[in-house]
């Protein structure tokens, strides 16, 4: 009877939060269909992480033993944090508890377990008001928020995914992962987007978002892995590139009127469609709220050029990302949206 009420309470536990460990070459793997993808040699890729599902009260369960890790952890170890966990979790508010925890000293046990509890049931209180405070927001999939450089796991949200699998948007958290793993100096925002986008659109919040630096990237990964699931060829060099793109079922033609009209060099390949639209349709939507034809051209040779030389480091192939941008002029138009000063 106890190892059948086991099994049933583990088959709960599953259905609620889940967690199945990858590599990145595995990963990559499921993306193109199989890896290395041709003609690519991702020799320095490597590293492992985990993805939890969650669904329900699997998810309040998460938020928990992430902030219980966070509790239990050195106070020396609060250095390793990511930038962006410190905004979304509220590092402040937990040093504050650790430091109020180390006064009990030691002794104190049962003291600085219930200290704990209520601290947890605090931050997560906290964490609850916050978001219903917030009203409506965009409907988050997935998500990828390191705890500490030693440490990768990504979240999808399970009971979000109920009419399609949720290969996609493991995919999309993979590259913030891998991002995360070739840091660089740029901004996480866009510079100056009343610059080039359309006056209505300065201020929208979505577009603002899709147009983040590692967000675009994520999704320009989405039209990448559909080109080579029907070609079988990444391309090397920047008219390569522009073919891709130009060759999307879902944001191409915009791609290819542009290049067209402004006589610019792009290999013709046979139309694909996109593993998964959404992704892309909102790469598009950047381009479709670009104010001027001549802001297109430069977001689509200047700034999605430099991406995808970034994505083939991601890869692995730091090589071949070397050759492929050195037939960019730089610095250019990425460089005034995203780089640091």
């Amino acid at each position: 009877m106890d190892i059948l009420f086991v099994k049933l309470l583990a088959r709960l536990v599953h259905a609620v939060h889940s967690i199945e460990k990858k590599s990145s070459k595995q990963q990559l793997q499921d993306d193109f269909g199989e890896f290395p993808p041709e003609p690519l040699r991702c020799e320095s890729l490597t590293g492992e992480f985990s993805v939890t599902r969650v669904r329900g009260i699997g998810e309040l369960y998460h938020e928990f033993v992430v902030r219980k890790a966070l509790l239990q952890a050195a106070v020396s170890d609060m250095q390793f944090l990511s930038s962006d966990f410190v905004t979304a979790f509220g590092v402040n508010e937990i040093r504050t508890l650790q430091r109020e925890i180390s006064k009990l000293g030691r002794g104190s046990k049962v003291a600085e377990r219930l200290f704990v509890v209520l601290g947890l049931g605090w931050m997560l209180a906290r964490t609850t008001l916050k978001r219903v405070g917030n009203g409506p927001r965009r409907r988050i999939l997935g998500h990828f928020m390191p705890l500490f450089e030693n440490t990768s796991h990504i979240v999808v949200k399970s009971g979000r995914h109920v009419r399609k699998s949720d290969a996609s948007t493991v995919s999309h958290e993979h590259i913030h992962l891998l991002q995360f793993r070739n840091p660089e100096n740029h901004r996480q925002h866009a510079r100056s987007p009343e610059k080039f986008l359309r006056e209505e659109m300065v201020a929208e919040p979505i577009l603002l978002y899709i147009l983040e630096k590692k967000e675009v990237e994520a999704r320009l990964h989405e039209v990448v892995l559909s080109f080579y699931r029907v070609h079988r060829q990444l391309p090397t060099t920047v008219a390569g590139f522009l073919g891709l793109v130009a060759a999307c079922e879902q944001c191409g033609e915009l791609v290819a009127l542009i290049l067209k009209r402004f006589s610019v060099a792009f290999e013709h390949q046979e139309t694909y469609p996109a593993r998964d639209a959404m992704f892309v349709v909102q790469l598009e939507s950047i381009l479709i709220h670009i104010d001027t034809p001549e802001m297109t051209l430069k977001f689509i040779t200047e700034v999605l050029t430099v991406m995808y030389g970034n994505l083939l480091r991601y890869y692995g192939d730091d090589a071949a990302s070397r050759n492929y941008l050195k037939e960019i002029e730089r610095p250019n138009f990425y460089d005034e949206l995203y780089k640091e000063e």
